[in-house]
């Protein structure tokens, strides 16, 4: 009787996991992420209440080793890595736009070329996020690379460095919601803008999967691309 016991609570056990009903998955995701995967996890969990997801975020950079040391199972980012073996897919568009206070030059502006832009001051992010290497890139051909007014390592600073006046700034459209709604930023009609790259989740290739991770995977697939800030990147935002 006992042994039966015990076979019947691992079979519950073994159910459990296989429907994803409890457990833990730690996900990651670069900071200019967090404007949406709060509400990708609450929804994830509403579905499943008794699975318990942990959040670390960060730069590209140490997204990646918390990945590359299995600190993490999962991770939201905009820039595959290149030196990781892993699996990824695409969970939806990531446009990049310049943006500036309402009341700058260039604000209304239209169809401004790279060259014009470039003779602007930018605030910018930190070297090892994606959206420095963004912005390192757009500038790589012109002949004259922007001055760097201040180099922070948070969105949410370079907004407010923005709206003060410091100068423009590089950054994923996604993060912009509610400052272009409101009319503090303008985003600019530059020609070749938005950059149009992809979110991604990754996951290490060799790494063995959970079911709770099978499950968050697959959540992120269907459902996160439409959780995506809509933002208007047209002419003057």
């Amino acid at each position: 009787e006992a042994i039966a016991a015990e076979l019947e609570a691992a079979r519950e056990e073994i159910d459990e996991l296989r429907h994803a009903r409890t457990g833990t998955v730690h996900m990651g995701a670069v900071s200019t992420a967090k404007y949406f995967s709060p509400y990708v996890i609450a929804a994830f969990q509403r579905r499943h209440p008794e699975v318990r997801v942990t959040l670390t975020d960060g730069n590209r950079d140490e997204v990646l080793a918390q990945l590359e040391g299995f600190h993490i199972d999962l991770a939201v980012m905009g820039r595959p890595p290149e030196h990781l073996d892993v699996e990824q897919e695409v969970i939806g568009p990531h446009p990049y736009v310049v943006v500036a206070a309402p009341d700058h030059p260039l604000a209304h502006r239209r169809r401004l070329t790279r060259a014009v832009v470039a003779r602007e001051p930018f605030v910018v992010r930190e070297p090892g996020s994606g959206t420095r290497q963004h912005f390192d890139d757009l500038f790589d051909t012109e002949a004259r690379h922007p001055h760097i007014a201040l180099e922070v390592g948070s969105n949410e600073t370079i907004k407010q460095a923005v709206m003060a006046g410091l100068g423009l700034a590089l950054l994923s459209a996604h993060t912009l919601a509610a400052e272009v709604d409101d009319g503090r930023l303008v985003v600019l009609d530059v020609q070749g803008l938005p950059v149009q790259r992809h979110w991604l989740v990754v996951r290490m290739a060799r790494r063995a999967v959970s079911p709770v991770t099978r499950a968050l995977w697959d959540f992120v697939l269907t459902e996160a691309g439409a959780m995506l800030p809509r933002v208007a990147v047209g002419p003057g935002g």
